[in-house]
């Protein structure tokens, strides 16, 4: 493991999930604002921890869905649903991980962003992921065995 995904995975066990308990725990008269605030914060620090470029292929026609492909040829692939409890997203910390991912399975890996709580109510996230295996079946012509 990168000492970036150390350093990540050491401020979620310490700040943001004791801060998300807290959050949950505390009254609020608008949790709304709780909750912009904790994405403004994870923004600051996907910008701090991504500073890379890496980049993956848009899909035509899916703006959500990319493809990272450090395994040329592979025939499997990974789908990749990003951490976040379905209310937050760090894509620059998303897209490193997958790199590495596609590169150590030696498979193509297809990153979704897909609608996050609480703008896009339940089922809005599951119908994006379920959408996406779907995609991948259908367009992709991959059998299920190859995802």
């Amino acid at each position: 493991m990168s000492w970036q995904m150390k350093m990540v995975n050491g401020l979620s066990r310490s700040i943001v999930k004791p801060a998300i308990r807290r959050a949950a725990a505390a009254r609020v008269d608008n949790p709304l604002e709780t909750l912009a605030k904790l994405r403004h914060w994870v923004v600051k620090l996907d910008n701090f921890l991504s500073r890379s470029h890496q980049t993956g292929r848009q899909v035509a026609g899916q703006p959500s869905y990319l493809w990272i492909d450090e395994a040329p040829g592979a025939t499997k692939v990974v789908l990749y649903l990003h951490g976040g409890g379905m209310v937050i997203n760090a894509p620059g910390v998303y897209l490193a991980f997958t790199h590495r991912l596609s590169a150590a399975v030696r498979a193509r890996v297809l990153l979704i962003d897909y609608r996050l709580a609480p703008e896009h109510p339940y089922p809005a996230a599951n119908d994006d992921c379920f959408a996406a295996y779907r995609w991948l079946i259908e367009h992709e012509k991959l059998d299920a065995r190859q995802i």
